[in-house]
């Protein structure tokens, strides 16, 4: 039986709306431990998102410049995004390989949850484990 995304996805999600300002992001990103923020529009549809890194790096503005400018001037339009029922080998595999921070879940046009790179390392984590238990300690046999 194949896992599936939605065992491992956060639905609990901070997200934005296209007008919000940086600081606005920033105040989200300092008070909970999140990198990425997606953004949404009235009815949750992905708009785009914004990372830690884009924050940190608009460095072209002064800081009032930078509070006051609305997360869609910096955001990533139309990310990459999976959808609830991606296994989760796949999109492991397509998050290393593409070098993304995380994954948007998308059901039908909305935005359900997302995956990161922490999620994936707790389902190691998890199935080590398990092996642990299973596996029986060699020494124990002699």
């Amino acid at each position: 039986m194949t896992m599936q995304v939605d065992e491992i996805m956060n639905t609990e999600l901070f997200t934005l709306g296209p007008d919000a300002l940086l600081s606005n992001a920033k105040h989200l990103m300092s008070e909970h431990p999140i990198r990425h923020i997606p953004v949404v529009d009235s009815d949750q549809q992905l708009l785009g998102i914004i990372s830690q890194r884009d924050v940190l790096s608009h460095g072209g503005m002064d800081a009032n410049e930078q509070d006051s400018a609305p997360v869609s001037s910096i955001m990533t339009d139309h990310p990459y995004t999976i959808s609830s029922k991606t296994g989760v080998v796949q999109a492991a595999r397509l998050l290393k390989r593409q070098r993304f921070g995380c994954l948007p879940v998308v059901d039908n046009g909305k935005l359900v949850g997302m995956v990161t790179g922490s999620d994936f390392v707790e389902v190691a984590i998890q199935l080590m484990t398990m092996a642990e238990n299973v596996v029986p300690d060699p020494i124990d046999e002699l």
